[in-house]
């Protein structure tokens, strides 16, 4: 079996209630501001193991209770969490952990509020205190990546943070 081609994007990223003028990714109603996502790119999949991507991102809250939620929706059949090329559609988990540098967290499902997170962020701009609060974590099962048909995956994921 050789080696598959998937990239995965994500394209959207909201936060609930954006400040008109501002864009989606910086900020809301100077409540929750999220920073440090970027696209992910798996590259070719190898023979054996899952596959496995993680982000760093610092997400500040303005509540008394720096508390926020995440809410994921995939552009799968019925907002599954999925990478598609033509006539074939590979399920990926998504996950949250409110540390950074995880390689494993919170299992998200597909447009259901996740638990509260706590989040360290001390300055909306993550430019005091720690840097990144929050791992952003992405993963293909081997099982799904031996039976998928090789090619050039994509797909996004709208993410939504909303104050808790």
């Amino acid at each position: 079996m050789a080696n598959k081609l998937v990239h995965l994007l994500f394209l959207s990223i909201l936060l609930a209630a954006p400040l008109a003028g501002e864009p989606l990714h910086a900020q809301n109603s100077g409540k929750i501001r999220v920073s440090g996502f970027s696209d992910i790119n798996f590259g070719g999949f190898p023979q054996g193991g899952d596959a496995v991507s993680s982000q760093s991102i610092c997400v500040f809250s303005a509540n008394s209770l720096p508390l926020y939620s995440v809410t994921a929706i995939g552009a799968g059949n019925g907002g599954q969490f999925a990478l598609t090329t033509p006539g074939y559609e590979l399920p990926i988990e998504i996950m949250w952990s409110e540390f950074a540098g995880q390689q494993t967290g919170d299992q998200l499902q597909a447009s259901v509020a996740s638990r509260s997170f706590t989040t360290l962020a001390v300055h909306q701009k993550c430019n005091r205190g720690p840097a990144a609060t929050a791992s952003l974590i992405v993963r293909v099962r081997e099982t799904e990546i031996a039976k998928a048909a090789s090619g050039i995956y994509s797909g996004n994921v709208t993410l939504i943070v909303s104050p808790s």
